[in-house]
């Protein structure tokens, strides 16, 4: 087996895993209806507030009418709002509700203890390593 078959096979567990893990926090928070865009769109307004729909469906790489349909779908959900008074131009920005800072939090606690949880399985002086390595690789697939 290569290591390129061996690196699928894990990282395919991996996602395997964190999916199913996932679905549980999403359970455990009574939404168990959240799609990848969903989540995404929330977490990067965490990041970025104040972000217009156009901002953040150039990072994501989704069309206009899907970022304009999740956002729909999140405000009627009561995760984020049109911000009127913070205009970009002609554009709305948007900004969290208290319920997606929550939501946000949540999820974002979560995925440090799965990255703790991964971190346990190597000795301490490789993690740093493994860290470096891991952030290398994201910022190559990234671009």
């Amino acid at each position: 087996m290569t290591e390129a078959d061996q690196l699928d096979l894990a990282i395919s567990q991996l996602m395997r895993i964190l999916i199913v893990d996932e679905r549980r926090l999403f359970s455990d928070l009574g939404a168990a209806t959240y799609n990848p865009l969903d989540v995404e769109t929330l977490t990067y307004l965490w990041r970025q507030p104040g972000s217009t729909a156009k901002e953040i469906g150039l990072f994501l790489g989704v069309q206009a009418t899907t970022m304009q349909s999740a956002i729909d779908r999140l405000q009627r959900r009561e995760l984020l709002q049109r911000d009127h008074t913070a205009l970009k131009g002609r554009s709305v920005a948007l900004i969290l509700t208290e319920a997606g800072e929550t939501f946000c939090h949540r999820m974002h606690t979560h995925n440090l203890q799965n990255c703790e949880q991964m971190l346990s399985a190597l000795a301490k002086a490789d993690r740093p390593g493994f860290v470096r390595n891991i952030a290398a690789i994201a910022a190559k697939m990234a671009t």
